[in-house]
Protein backbone atom coordinates (compact mmCIF):
# COMPACT_ATOMS: atom_id res chain seq x y z
CA UNK A 1 0.00 0.00 0.00
CA UNK A 2 1.48 3.58 -0.75
CA UNK A 3 0.86 5.80 1.99
CA UNK A 4 0.62 8.79 -0.69
CA UNK A 5 -2.61 7.44 -2.19
CA UNK A 6 -3.72 6.93 1.22
CA UNK A 7 -3.48 10.46 2.19
CA UNK A 8 -4.76 11.45 -1.09
CA UNK A 9 -7.57 9.40 -1.39
CA UNK A 10 -8.41 10.64 2.51
CA UNK A 11 -8.06 14.68 1.47
CA UNK A 12 -9.97 14.35 -1.41
CA UNK A 13 -13.29 12.40 0.50
CA UNK A 14 -12.68 15.35 3.02
CA UNK A 15 -12.85 17.93 0.50
CA UNK A 16 -15.92 16.48 -1.12
CA UNK A 17 -17.82 16.21 2.66
CA UNK A 18 -16.81 19.90 2.39
CA UNK A 19 -18.39 20.27 -0.87
CA UNK A 20 -21.63 19.03 0.31
CA UNK A 21 -21.72 20.42 3.61
CA UNK A 22 -21.51 23.83 1.44
CA UNK A 23 -23.97 23.15 -0.90
CA UNK A 24 -26.73 22.19 1.60
CA UNK A 25 -25.95 25.27 3.99
CA UNK A 26 -26.42 27.52 1.21
CA UNK A 27 -30.02 25.56 0.23
CA UNK A 28 -30.71 26.02 3.91
CA UNK A 29 -29.50 29.71 3.99
CA UNK A 30 -31.65 30.45 0.53
CA UNK A 31 -34.43 28.27 0.44
CA UNK A 32 -36.12 29.81 -2.03
CA UNK A 33 -33.43 28.82 -4.66
CA UNK A 34 -32.93 25.22 -6.09
CA UNK A 35 -29.77 23.22 -5.08
CA UNK A 36 -30.73 19.87 -5.90
CA UNK A 37 -28.90 19.32 -8.87
CA UNK A 38 -25.58 20.35 -7.28
CA UNK A 39 -26.71 18.60 -4.07
CA UNK A 40 -26.98 15.38 -5.56
CA UNK A 41 -23.64 15.92 -7.57
CA UNK A 42 -22.48 16.39 -4.56
CA UNK A 43 -23.84 13.33 -2.90
CA UNK A 44 -22.78 10.85 -5.71
CA UNK A 45 -19.23 12.31 -5.51
CA UNK A 46 -19.27 11.47 -1.42
CA UNK A 47 -20.63 8.58 -1.84
CA UNK A 48 -18.01 7.62 -4.84
CA UNK A 49 -14.81 8.94 -2.40
CA UNK A 50 -16.33 6.71 0.41
CA UNK A 51 -16.38 3.81 -1.84
CA UNK A 52 -12.94 4.06 -2.20
CA UNK A 53 -11.81 4.71 1.47
CA UNK A 54 -13.67 1.86 3.24
CA UNK A 55 -10.99 -0.43 1.77
CA UNK A 56 -9.03 0.44 4.22
CA UNK A 57 -11.40 0.17 7.34
CA UNK A 58 -13.28 -2.65 9.21
CA UNK A 59 -16.32 -3.44 6.94
CA UNK A 60 -18.31 -5.03 9.61
CA UNK A 61 -17.75 -2.91 12.03
CA UNK A 62 -18.76 -0.01 9.66
CA UNK A 63 -22.10 -1.51 8.80
CA UNK A 64 -22.49 -2.45 12.49
CA UNK A 65 -22.56 1.34 13.29
CA UNK A 66 -24.77 1.67 10.67
CA UNK A 67 -27.41 -0.79 11.96
CA UNK A 68 -27.13 1.26 14.98
CA UNK A 69 -27.61 4.25 13.59
CA UNK A 70 -30.90 3.21 11.88
CA UNK A 71 -32.29 1.12 14.98
CA UNK A 72 -31.63 4.20 16.96
CA UNK A 73 -33.71 6.45 14.30
CA UNK A 74 -36.39 4.00 14.21
CA UNK A 75 -36.70 4.19 18.00
CA UNK A 76 -37.05 7.77 17.84
CA UNK A 77 -40.29 7.80 15.75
Amino acid sequence: MKIGNVIREHKKLAEECMELALIITQQLNKPKMDFEEEIIEEIGDVKWRLELIEKYYDNEKIEERIRYKKNRELTRT
